[in-house]
């Protein structure tokens, strides 16, 4: 019979002892940066559901937040196939609620008042109703349709 060689066992204990190690210091470096997020979160917010998609994201100030609902009110009032604008304080929420009203008020059509911050009010005059967010203004020549929470509706009649 031939003597057949021994072959040494290589044991790698230290490298896989390290490489569990960094799997753990990358599992804990996630969970880190997820507690950090979570703390970001006003204390009220945290363990109730969201009442609209908006209420979590940064960077949209509080009133395009509370727009939504005021978007949603707005809904079960204006008949479908309707034409509306929004006014509201100043452009920006203005457009922020004009572009949220595709969203939601799908069964209208809505008409700029301004655009990107550009007045643009020929088309705003061609709309039918007119949501006044915060009731900034009363429309010359319309009618109240109904005072909501967060703003006005106004008719101006068929266009």
């Amino acid at each position: 019979m031939t003597d057949v060689p021994e072959i040494e066992m290589v044991h790698d204990a230290p490298r896989s002892g390290a490489r569990v190690g960094g799997w753990l210091a990358g599992c804990a470096l996630l969970l880190a940066i997820l507690v950090v997020r979570w703390a970001e979160v006003p204390a009220e917010a945290r363990f109730r559901p969201p009442t609209s998609p908006l209420d979590n994201v940064g960077g949209l100030n509080k009133t395009t937040r509370f727009g939504w609902g005021f978007l949603w009110q707005v809904r079960e009032i204006l008949p479908a196939g309707s034409t509306y604008t929004i006014v509201a304080g100043d452009r920006d929420t203005e457009m922020s609620l004009f572009m949220l009203s595709f969203a939601v008020l799908t069964d209208c059509k809505g008409l700029p008042t301004s655009y990107y911050g550009i007045a643009t009010p020929e088309r705003g005059a061609e709309a039918r109703y007119v949501l006044s967010y915060g009731c900034v203004a009363a429309i010359p020549g319309a009618t109240s349709v109904e005072k909501l929470g967060d703003g006005c509706i106004w008719d101006r009649g068929e266009r």
